[in-house]
């Protein structure tokens, strides 16, 4: 080839990546503190206690969150979540919001109060 020559070429586009808004999902600190709790709450009745992390084609706003399970239960019990303004305890058979708390130790205090 030489130069001036024109030559034809195909153009590949690379689509910019963005990423999703910071997601309101449980840190590593509150995942430690989770489980460390989890381990103690065994003997008030906690079955197990499970952290659920978005998986690919979930809403991009999902954050990660906690699940509680009770003795003799098969379903969770209680869930926990980190919001814009602290934490937030539900119950996910029915959706009701226990409450919200600035720290998840309180949130999960109020876990075992509300079991």
């Amino acid at each position: 080839m030489q130069v001036g020559e024109r030559q034809s070429a195909i153009i590949l586009p690379f689509p910019v990546s963005r990423r999703p808004a910071a997601r309101s999902g449980l840190t590593v600190s509150d995942r430690i503190i989770a489980m460390d709790w989890a381990e103690g709450a065994r003997g008030h009745g906690v079955k197990r206690v499970e952290i659920h992390d978005p998986e690919a084609g979930d809403d991009p706003s999902l954050g990660s969150f906690l699940l509680v399970y009770l003795e003799d239960e098969i379903w969770a019990s209680m869930g926990l979540a980190r919001c814009a303004t602290g934490y937030e305890v539900w119950r996910p058979s029915s959706g009701a919001i226990i409450g919200h708390f600035k720290s998840i130790a309180r949130a999960l205090s109020a876990v075992l109060a509300a079991s």
